[in-house]
């Protein structure tokens, strides 16, 4: 498995995966929507996509936690994806 490059202009959206579906497809979908409503730049998401199809499963959820936060029991504010 290869690093992560993080860009360093991404704003990290709150984004649930925890009791989500988690099918690939659907953690892309969740992730990539997050990053779009807080304003990235299509050059994130695709930086996302790419990284995120560029290896097993377990990589994909890896990228996924680094261009995003979790949302807490107490955010109320986050993504509705």
């Amino acid at each position: 498995m290869s690093n992560i490059d993080v860009p360093n202009n991404l704003i990290k959206p709150k984004v649930p995966l925890v009791g989500e579906d988690g099918n690939a497809f659907a953690i892309m979908s969740r992730v990539s929507q997050g990053l779009r409503q807080v304003g990235n730049d299509e050059e994130v998401v695709e930086s996302y996509m790419k990284q995120a199809t560029s290896g097993d499963y377990d990589h994909l959820l890896a990228v996924s936690m680094a261009y995003i936060e979790f949302p807490s029991d107490e955010d109320t504010e986050f993504a509705a994806i």
